[in-house]
């Protein structure tokens, strides 16, 4: 008798866990969305942006509110070595419009949470670790 009240309580125990992270799993991911929903109006690395009438794609951020910005000619990307605008600031150039890199704009944070710190999130208790608002 005792074994089998043993063996219900682990069986119990086992199934309460996996609810638990299924649903923390979703918690996190809804905190993903909410978050990429936030971030949607941002630049992002790889969008389009126009700077003094040229085309050119964003290409690194580290030193935010300036970027680096890659000339989208067909003369420049034919280049080995390619030319390169450098810290330019946001107020500088312009980004296209929200209807037009939306789904860029929300997958690529979304994505950016998704591989980078959803282990850790599921692994930890109460609210999710990294969130970077600026």
């Amino acid at each position: 008798m005792r074994q089998l009240r043993t063996e219900f309580d682990t069986s119990t125990n086992f199934k309460t866990n996996i609810m638990k992270r299924f649903f923390r799993s979703i918690n996190v991911k809804l905190q993903y969305v909410r978050v990429a929903l936030r971030k949607i109006n941002m630049p992002h690395i790889g969008d389009l942006v126009m700077y003094k009438g040229i085309e050119c794609t964003l290409i690194q951020g580290v030193a935010k509110p300036r970027w680096d910005l890659l000339p989208m000619t067909k003369e420049n990307l034919a280049k080995d070595k390619r030319d390169i605008f450098r810290f330019i600031h946001e107020d500088e150039f312009e980004m296209q419009p929200l209807w037009k890199r939306a789904k860029f704009a929300f997958s690529s944070t979304y994505r950016f949470y998704m591989q980078n710190w959803y282990s850790i999130d599921m692994n930890q208790k109460g609210r999710i670790a990294f969130i970077q608002t600026y």
